[in-house]
This record gives structure tokens, sequence and C-alpha cells, in this order.
């Protein structure tokens, strides 16, 4: 943590979600196959609390549909 704060950035795929901490210095992998249907984000701490100054969502484009199109 830097200043009491830690940045995290997470990637939710079709294969599962990837935590990176300290600007990717660390690198969580977590294979899971979530429900194509299920668009729900939740946050959940252990021991303490958290609170987020910045939270931004952004939905990424699929390479498999690049690929279909044979743009790849």
């Amino acid at each position: 943590m830097r200043g009491g704060k830690q940045r995290l950035t997470d990637y939710y795929h079709r294969t599962g979600l990837e935590v990176f901490a300290r600007d990717g210095l660390t690198c969580m992998p977590m294979p899971f196959q979530p429900k194509s249907r299920d668009l729900a984000i939740e946050a959940q701490t252990k021991g303490g609390g958290v609170n987020f100054n910045v939270l931004q969502v952004c939905e990424l484009k699929s390479a498999w549909n690049a690929r279909k199109n044979g743009a790849i």
C-alpha cells in the first residue's frame, strides 16, 4: 500500500477474473466460468472495511467477433 491506499485493476472475462495490484507488479488470476447473463459486480472485504475513491467500469470489446470476421 502507498499512503494507506491500494490501486487495483480487475478484468472479468469469459474464463475468470484477473486482479492486478501495485501497477501490475502483483497479479492474481482466479479462473472460473461466469454465467453469460450474470452482469452483477460485488466487492467484499475480510477483516475490515474499504472506501472507494474511484470505481470505473468499462465494457471490453470482444476479440472473438474480430476473428470471426477475419480481422485478426
